[in-house]
């Protein structure tokens, strides 16, 4: 029609000069719009072709490797441009059914003592359950491997309903054991939830950063203690409360570590302190002032660990001299009054061996000895 058209409209010859008539250019319209929509149709025609040239050879290899359920996906698609109305390839879809139906029996037959070894499994499952988490595994791994022997024939539905009433019956003490799990998350995370509310509400009050160090490092301690033994929760539905226990708890980290270095702060002064007193006259005085300051650090609190434990080797090695200094000049002091009770002792028996003596001048000049002797001992002359 579309050739008798063309031929017709050529034969009118038309004047170029002369306005062409409306009927004469809608034919004309018609007519390209024709040529356009063939071109794609042709154009369809042959991507259907190609489409179903490759799904019958990627069908052909797929059966070759032994992929059955590969090459039925492929030969499916083949079909499907088949009912379209291409059968340019009917007798190769012909051949592939027959061969591939031939390979399905021959997949079931071999299948069938697997399959029928599963039902076992899972028949001793349901006869004798193991623990509801290790029954859910064991049920998860006999259905993959049930999948995994490729799909059943419809005579053989019955098989399938079989293998999925048993699951059923295994499955049946796990739903006990997940709901009671359910239930447990739920309860883990409302007292995630409330031990959340507390420290919020501790931390609300005015006088919360007066309280004790080690006080507010058991109440984090305790804390994390607690959050941890409610476990298991909802992963999802944590993730919003974690986020609050945790800036909770870096609230009061951030508190602690601010105190403690404040405290590292004093400790060092006493440090210089201590460390100044090394200078004074060893006495009574300057070891006083040394035990005030250990005092004063004892008062102070705890410190950062490490930090803390450099400045007190270092404040104690300061004390640690002021008291021997002071030692060492007491035993210096012992020394020399016991040299001077000595020299007394000496002149005392020295007198007494010239008692009898006439001689009154040197009795005096004796007794002044011991006296001026017994005087730099602040011993009394008698």
């Amino acid at each position: 029609m579309r050739y008798s058209t063309t031929k017709a409209i050529n034969k009118l010859a038309w004047p170029q000069q002369l306005p062409q008539p409306q009927h004469l250019s809608e034919i004309k319209q018609t007519l390209e719009r024709l040529e356009n929509e063939v071109v794609q149709l042709l154009e369809q025609q042959s991507k259907a072709q190609e489409l179903l040239r490759q799904s019958i050879q990627s069908a052909q290899e797929a059966l070759a490797q032994g992929q059955l359920k590969r090459a039925t996906q492929h030969l499916a698609q083949a079909r499907k441009q088949q009912k379209l109305g291409y059968r340019s390839h009917d007798k190769a879809i012909a051949q592939l059914s027959v061969e591939l139906g031939e390979m399905n029996d021959w997949q079931n037959f071999a299948t069938e003592p697997k399959r029928q070894e599963l039902l076992d499994d899972l028949q001793s499952l349901v006869a004798t359950p193991l623990a509801p988490a290790d029954q859910a595994d064991r049920l998860k791994q006999l259905r993959q491997s049930w999948n995994d022997l490729g799909r059943l024939r419809r005579s053989e539905q019955g098989l399938q309903r079989h293998f999925d009433d048993l699951a059923d019956q295994a499955f049946a003490p796990c739903k006990t054991y997940f709901s009671e799990q359910a239930a447990q998350r739920t309860a883990n995370l409302q007292q995630r939830q409330r031990l959340c509310a507390q420290l919020d509400e501790f931390l609300a009050q005015d006088d919360w950063q007066q309280t004790e160090l080690k006080k507010l490092e058991n109440i984090s301690r305790q804390a994390r203690t607690e959050w941890r033994n409610h476990h298991p929760c909802d992963h999802r539905k944590l993730k919003p409360v974690e986020k609050q226990f945790e800036a909770l708890q870096q609230q009061i980290h951030d508190h602690i570590r601010q105190r403690k270095n404040q405290n590292l702060e004093l400790k060092q002064h006493l440090v210089t302190e201590a460390q100044a007193l090394r200078e004074l006259e060893p006495n009574n005085e300057t070891t006083g002032q040394a035990k005030s300051l250990q005092q004063r650090w004892q008062q102070i609190g705890p410190a950062p660990r490490k930090e803390e434990q450099r400045v007190w080797a270092a404040f104690r090695q300061a004390c640690d001299q002021v008291f021997n200094r002071r030692a060492e000049a007491y035993q210096a002091d012992k020394a020399a009054v016991a040299a001077q009770l000595a020299a007394v002792h000496s002149a005392l028996d020295e007198l007494e061996q010239h008692s009898e003596s006439k001689d009154l001048g040197a009795l005096r000049q004796h007794f002044q000895t011991i006296k001026e002797l017994a005087a730099a001992c602040k011993i009394d002359a008698k």
